[in-house]
């Protein structure tokens, strides 16, 4: 963890979780790339706890590295040292076969690009991971309704993701991310491709699930308006860490 003082960063201050009911720990992550000759080293010893129940930001410049921690705490990428603890379970002393399914069943996915399936319609979409992880389609279907009502979505079952808007597909990402019922929820600039008046409803969203189901989550953005959203907001520059106390960073 880094103690050093930040002087370009007046109204933060180093990263220093609390540890309480910790679901997702990254500690002493490293990353490093090889570039010919070169080594570029994008994560310098990051540490970080999400708790149960946080709603957490994480911002920076582009090319700070914010998706490669997202990435890593996902299980779809393995950092250079260090380790991620899920739910008491150190992941990265499994097989990619063995952390393939811990993905499914108990993380949940956002993306920039809501990467719905095309040919299916927004039940269909929504209870896949569920299919994935062997789930009877009846009782798939049953889960999913669930979640779509919980979102207000049900009067768009039957559509195909050709006929929603840009924010109503987020939607259904964010639905498919809950129907597992993850341990936390990772959203990788979710609000990346929409407008102000979409992202606001699409973070309204993320906030009431928290809320109201106690949803952790951890979303990735350059959106400083996530920062009205959030419990905590984290800034990377540099390849460290920092938590940020002001309003501006």
């Amino acid at each position: 963890m880094n103690n050093t003082k930040n002087p370009k960063l007046n109204s933060s201050r180093p990263c220093v979780p609390e540890r309480d009911s910790p679901v997702i720990q990254a500690q002493n992550i490293w990353k490093t790339f090889e570039l010919g000759p070169e080594r570029l080293e994008v994560l310098k010893g990051i540490d970080l706890i999400i708790n149960s129940g946080e709603m957490v930001g994480l911002l920076g410049p582009s090319g700070s590295g914010k998706s490669t921690l997202l990435n890593i705490l996902g299980t779809l990428d393995r950092p250079t040292a260090g380790s991620v603890i899920l739910d008491s379970t150190a992941l990265f002393d499994y097989s990619d076969v063995a952390l393939s399914e811990i993905r499914n069943k108990k993380l949940g996915f956002v993306f920039q690009f809501h990467h719905l399936l095309p040919e299916f319609t927004v039940l269909e979409n929504t209870i896949m991971p569920l299919l994935i992880a062997g789930l009877p389609t009846r009782a798939a279907v049953a889960k999913g309704m669930k979640v779509l009502g919980d979102i207000n979505f049900l009067h768009r079952l039957r559509h195909k993701p050709a006929e929603l808007s840009g924010g109503e597909k987020q939607k259904v990402a964010v639905a498919r991310a809950l129907v597992n019922e993850p341990l936390i929820i990772l959203a990788d600039e979710p609000t990346g491709n929409l407008d102000r008046s979409s992202s606001e409803m699409l973070l309204s969203l993320l906030k009431q699930l928290n809320e109201t189901k106690g949803v952790t989550m951890l979303i990735v953005t350059h959106n400083e308006m996530v920062a009205n959203f959030v419990h905590k907001r984290y800034y990377l520059r540099d390849g460290k860490l920092w938590e940020t106390t002001g309003t501006s960073v």
